[in-house]
């Protein structure tokens, strides 16, 4: 689960269960907030078509970097970010704008 689809509590809670358990966390597709610093070793980040959040630095800090090539299709909701879930600290970390409907992938044309 990305940053913005689930809260910042959630994320901190995910890190800290890896730390604990000596094992991993995914951060998904919304890179990851400076709070997670101190978990960095117990970090995975995600890199996938879309790009959103991803950063040269945020890569650099953590041990593995999963390379998403393919979304697939999703029935219903899934892939989408909705407009209230993308604060004004998500938007930040995504590049995007606060409220928008963030699309979790791009076509080839764009």
């Amino acid at each position: 689960m990305s940053f913005g689809s689930v809260s910042n509590v959630t994320e901190l809670s995910k890190a800290r269960a890896a730390v604990a358990f000596n094992t991993f966390t995914c951060t998904g597709e919304g890179g990851y907030m400076e709070r997670m610093r101190p978990y960095d070793d117990h970090v995975i980040t995600q890199v996938a078509t879309g790009l959103f959040g991803v950063r040269e630095e945020t890569i650099q800090r953590v041990p593995i970097v999963e390379f998403k090539y393919a979304q697939g299709a999703k029935p219903g909701l899934g892939g989408h970010l909705l407009g209230d879930k993308n604060t004004p600290a998500v938007a930040r970390m995504r590049g995007d704008r606060a409220g928008h409907i963030a699309v979790f992938h791009r076509s080839p044309s764009s």
